[in-house]
Order: C-alpha cells, then sequence, then structure tokens
C-alpha cells in the first residue's frame, strides 16, 4: 500500500527519497513502470516498450491459458543474436500449450503485432492449420518474419522435446485493419487490434475478410485515456483527508507535482494499515481525485506528468 505520511505543517518542505523518475508500479505483469513510461500515453507521443508489455500481459492476465505475449525485444534480439541469446526467456512458460502468441515488434519507430494461431499445430500436422497474422495500422509491409518465426518455432521444439522437425510452412496473412492517421499512434492501435483478438480470437482467423470497421478513430483517442486510467487504478497511494467536505480522498503520492508535494511534512507511523492523512493545504482541486472507500487502489484521470 501507499506509504504513510501525517502533515505535520503547511510551511515545511518534504524531504522526498524519490528518485527523479519514481516507480508507479513494481513489478505487476511482470512489468515495472515509472512516470517516463507513464508520460509516454500523453497525447501526440510514442509509446514505449514498458507500455506495451505491460498492458498485453494485462489483457491476457485472466486468458493465460490459451494466450502468451512475448516481450517487446524478444523478436529483434532473436534477429540479431539467434536462438542461444533467448533460449532461457521462456524456459518457465508452456508456451506450445497456448493457442495463440502475440508478438510485438517495433521496426523503425513503428509498432506492429504478429499472432501465430495454433503454433504447435505445425509441427504435428493437426487441425486447425497454423497461421500467421500481421497487425499493421500503415499497411507498410516494411517486415515479413514468416521464415525467421517458423525457425524459432523449430528451435523451440527441439529444446523442449529434443525431436527435429522438417520444414514447416505458416501461411503469413496481412490484415485489412482500421489505419492510423497520424505518425504517432501505432502504438495504440496495435494494443487495440490485441485487444480485440483477445476478446474473439476465431473471428480473425479468416485472412481474407475485412477488418477495417471493427474499431473507430475516436476510439483510438479515447485509449490512451483509458489506459492512464488503468494504471493509475493499480498504482499505489495515499488517502488524504480534506476537512472541509469530511472525506478521504485518494491520491497516487508518486504522482504528485513536486509543488504540491512542498506543502506537506511527512513521517511513517509505526503501526497501522489503514492509511490517513489530515490535510493542511493542499492546492489542486480535490474534485479532481475520486473517492476510494476502504481500499487503496486509486485514480485520478486528470494528473500531468
Amino acid at each position: 500500500m501507499g506509504e504513510v505520511i501525517d502533515i505535520l505543517s503547511d510551511s515545511e518542505d518534504l524531504i522526498s527519497e524519490e528518485s527523479l523518475d519514481p516507480i508507479i508500479i513494481k513489478n505487476k505483469f511482470s512489468v515495472t513502470l515509472k512516470e517516463s513510461d507513464y508520460s509516454k500515453l500523453n497525447k501526440g507521443v510514442y509509446i514505449n516498450d514498458n507500455i506495451v508489455d505491460f498492458i498485453l500481459n494485462a489483457y491476457i492476465s485472466t486468458k493465460s491459458k490459451n494466450f502468451h505475449a512475448f516481450n517487446c525485444f524478444f523478436y529483434l534480439t532473436y534477429e540479431e543474436h539467434g536462438f542461444d541469446k533467448i533460449q532461457k526467456w521462456y524456459k518457465s512458460v508452456d508456451i506450445f500449450s497456448k493457442k495463440y502468441w502475440l508478438i510485438p515488434i517495433a521496426i523503425m519507430d513503428h509498432w506492429l503485432l504478429v499472432i501465430i494461431a495454433n503454433p504447435k499445430n505445425a509441427l504435428t500436422k493437426k487441425n486447425p492449420p497454423s497461421q500467421m497474422l500481421l497487425f499493421d495500422s500503415m499497411n507498410s509491409k516494411v517486415l515479413n518474419p514468416q521464415k525467421l518465426l517458423e525457425k524459432y518455432i523449430k528451435s523451440e521444439w527441439k529444446q523442449r522435446t529434443g525431436q527435429d522437425v522438417d520444414d514447416i510452412d505458416i501461411p503469413l496473412y496481412f490484415l485489412k485493419l482500421p489505419q492510423q492517421e497520424n505518425l504517432y499512434d501505432c502504438g495504440i492501435y496495435m494494443l487495440e487490434y490485441a485487444n480485440e483478438f483477445i476478446k474473439r480470437p476465431r473471428y480473425f482467423c479468416n485472412p481474407n475478410k475485412d477488418y477495417t470497421l471493427i474499431f473507430e478513430q475516436l476510439m483510438i483517442e479515447d485509449n490512451r485515456d483509458k489506459i492512464k486510467n488503468f494504471i493509475l487504478q493499480i498504482a499505489e497511494g495515499v488517502n488524504i483527508y480534506n476537512v472541509k467536505q469530511k472525506v478521504y480522498l485518494m491520491i497516487p503520492r508518486k504522482l504528485l507535482d513536486q509543488e504540491d508535494l512542498g506543502f506537506f511534512k511527512c513521517k511513517k507511523r509505526r503501526r497501522g494499515c489503514n492509511r490517513q492523512v489530515k490535510l493542511k493545504k493542499y492546492k489542486k482541486d480535490p474534485e479532481n481525485a475520486i473517492r476510494m472507500e476502504n481500499s487503496h487502489m486509486l485514480t485520478k484521470p486528470n494528473i500531468k506528468i
């Protein structure tokens, strides 16, 4: 939970041990997010690998039986250094039991998503057949990952089973999808492609289908704020007591501006799990904070980093 703090004075400065780039979420969905990562969700900014890894793993967290999300460095690391470099990355995961592999790729400042459906069936020759689906919000065709990923599947299978396999052929399909209207939303589009696929994977396994109307541009514009809110709901914070309204407001301490923190003098309590902070002076409008009762979950959608 958030650090316990007591307000002692509204004139003394807060002595903070936070770094210049403090951690917002630590080791959730196998990813740690910092303020600098969160700021990539601002409008007009190209999202980074930590945001992509975090959200993809969040999307599949309740459906991990059928889905596996590779991290953003997997493809390019394998392409540059070969199987020896990445052979231990997923050793603890039974990836061949997964029906769908999600592989995010950043190439030439552009995010793409490759999804392999039924990868094991390419080796066992069973139905339904394996497919490789490429989701690209610019239809750039700058990447053809087919041969490289087929090679990876064979190498991974041999390491796990000791069996050599003949050449495999997984057809690659470039899907017809909604296209981005700017130069910076490719990552947001990619995450929405993944979200739509995870909700109804069989719907996307018809490579000849036109998927250009699966969502609208307006949804993409809203998604940055939705992802921000989702992150803030997981982040840790403190209860701040508003004397006038006589309510406790959950505020993410690590996201408060230094200007605001300057009003507080804090010290740790020795006992107690319930974090309560008396507010002597709080500069921001308290209505921007959402009340949370009996919970350490928090959100503050209008906060800017």
